[in-house]
């Protein structure tokens, strides 16, 4: 309960004056009071009340005890009872005059409902009353419709799904009229708004069921998991497809959230000459998927290299992963085995007896496989003895020239022969062959050390 703050002036009374009060039972000063005094003789006039509820005299009181007496609105109406006071030797003395009634209205406060908004058409009305004196009547008025009386706090009920407004008023037994301040709220229906998802992510609010009242706007977010991506809402079966989504609860509501797994397409393609595992064709592969894909040749063909989003390749099989799309193509070579022996030179073209050269020949790989075979040389006049055999390999495109070791030991024309052992599949075994003549003479010879000796 408040308490009223009355107007009246504290004064405080200069030696030899006497000062009286004159308020109502709430403590409100009543001004323009006539306030009389007497001791045992007859009523004498004192003074007027001023604003503040009080009347000085400072002509000298002899001491001793008086009574003050007050009246309002005039001569003829007593206000409050007969109050004694005492003045001293020095002439001071006071005294305070209060009526048994009040004038101050009954200070009511509104609890319930708040300004707010309410999804419940029943809504308690609690309020508070302070006041000097019992209260005599309560009632309260909604939307400016006539007063219902009530004895205390009660239910509203029945409210329409609207705007309202509610004041209560209070009479206290002194005929005081009070009245709260004016409290505004709504009452607004309460939907239900269901959220769901299927696999592959989550939503913000989290599935579930949801009230919310009518008219708000409720901003639902889809967040899918790892390896997938929001596709699509179905808002009452509605497709949607803003992320988020606003969905406005003027009636009750299902929502879904569809996600997609996050996929790749894998284009497999080939050269002539083979095939892979899988088959070429376009593939549907999820994020992250690492697909194995194999060349497989045909008979006469090798593998070659891949080109995967045009960078080459080499590994067979191969693995890729599926974080975008991409395309892989493997690329055939036609199977080709062939070895030649494209030279035949010496350190001296023109050797003595007994003088020790060496024979140099060329070998080159013409084909796409490594080869491994052996080169022989011989010599002959009348038989063929072998200079030596040396076992070689060849990578594709490699050209080597092999030193053999020599010496005739006869005068004469030599024919120096190279040639290899066979290799399965050779293209071309005419070039595995090569033949030269070198001449011995009984003194030293006087040609070159490398010259070019004559190919047959």
């Amino acid at each position: 309960m408040s308490t009223l703050t009355s107007n009246i002036q504290q004064v405080k009374a200069s030696p030899g004056c006497v000062t009286i009060y004159v308020q109502y039972k709430d403590g409100y000063p009543r001004s323009d009071a006539f306030v009389l005094w007497r001791n045992t003789t007859e009523w004498q006039p004192f003074g007027v009340t001023n604003e503040s509820g009080i009347a000085i005299r400072c002509d000298y009181l002899a001491p001793g005890v008086y009574q003050a007496s007050a009246w309002y609105p005039d001569l003829g109406t007593k206000f409050g009872e007969d109050t004694p006071f005492t003045v001293n030797t020095t002439g001071d003395g006071s005294a305070t005059i209060t009526a048994d009634y009040e004038i101050t209205p009954p200070e009511i406060t509104i609890l319930s409902p708040e300004n707010t908004t309410y999804s419940t058409t029943s809504i308690d009305l609690n309020y508070t009353i302070y006041d000097f004196s019992a209260i005599d009547w309560t009632g309260y008025s909604l939307d400016g419709a006539a007063n219902v009386t009530i004895t205390g706090n009660t239910t509203l009920t029945g409210l329409s799904y609207d705007s309202h407004n509610i004041i209560v008023y209070a009479n206290d037994t002194y005929g005081n009229m009070g009245s709260s301040d004016r409290v505004y709220f709504t009452v607004k229906r309460q939907y239900t708004l269901t959220i769901q998802t299927t696999t592959g992510g989550t939503t913000d609010p989290s599935p579930g069921d949801y009230q919310y009242t009518e008219g708000t706007v409720v901003t639902v977010t889809a967040i899918p998991s790892s390896g997938y991506e929001f596709d699509y809402w179905i808002l009452d079966s509605v497709t949607k497809t803003k992320n988020p989504i606003d969905v406005t609860m003027d009636a009750n509501h299902t929502i879904t959230a569809y996600f997609a797994a996050i996929e790749y397409i894998l284009t497999i393609e080939t050269t002539t000459g083979g095939t892979t595992d899988p088959a070429p064709g376009t593939y549907t592969h999820p994020e992250g998927a690492s697909v194995v894909v194999t060349a497989i040749p045909d008979s006469g063909y090798e593998f070659d290299y891949w080109k995967l989003d045009g960078t080459t390749r080499t590994e067979n099989p191969i693995d890729v992963l599926m974080d975008s799309d991409h395309t892989l193509t493997a690329y055939f070579s036609e199977s080709i085995h062939d070895i030649a022996i494209t030279n035949i030179t010496f350190s001296n073209p023109n050797p003595s007896i007994k003088e020790t050269i060496h024979i140099y020949v060329t070998v080159e790989n013409r084909g796409n496989f490594t080869e491994v075979f052996d080169l022989s040389v011989n010599y002959t006049r009348i038989i063929d003895p072998l200079i030596n055999t040396t076992t070689i390999t060849l990578e594709p495109g490699e050209v080597m020239t092999i030193n053999f070791t020599w010496t005739p030991d006869l005068f004469g024309r030599y024919e120096i022969k190279a040639y290899t052992s066979e290799i399965p599949g050779d293209v071309n075994k005419a070039d595995n062959t090569k033949t030269t003549y070198i001449y011995a003479s009984s003194s030293s010879g006087h040609g070159g050390a490398g010259r070019w000796a004559l190919l047959l």
